[in-house]
């Protein structure tokens, strides 16, 4: 099925309906258009607004935001070619006792496969 999109006379697209998201986008976009042409002073102002230097909501300050990182730190070793049961015995095992003896540490998660070991060493939230 053929949609219109937007309505707005002969330069409108004509895309295919992909469900009822676009719908919902359509009907937004079609009345932000249809409100924008109508209330020209409305357009005017925001224009005059931003020219002014008054920030919009796209220009937010982020320090608003907390910094957070996770309390976490991973390790990847790579040896190409190792078997799974090698990497485990040579790298993720001592890697694994070496970190646990570490102040802070919570837990400790690991994965081995061939070639590659993974460890993540979850620390206390500071």
């Amino acid at each position: 099925m053929d949609v219109l999109f937007a309505g707005i006379g002969p330069s409108s697209t004509t895309v295919k309906d992909t469900g009822e998201n676009f719908w919902m986008i359509a009907s937004v976009i079609d009345r932000l258009t249809r409100s924008a042409l109508r209330f020209k002073w409305v357009t005017s102002a925001w224009r005059f607004w931003r020219w002014c230097g008054v920030p919009g909501p796209d220009q937010l300050n982020q320090e608003l935001i907390p910094a957070f990182s996770f309390p976490a730190n991973i390790v990847l070793a790579f040896d190409q070619g190792a078997k799974a049961e090698a990497i485990r015995d040579q790298v993720t095992i001592p890697i694994e006792n070496a970190v646990q003896g570490i102040e802070g540490v919570v837990s400790v998660q690991s994965m081995t496969s061939d070639g590659v070991a993974y460890v993540m060493i979850m620390n206390e939230l500071a």
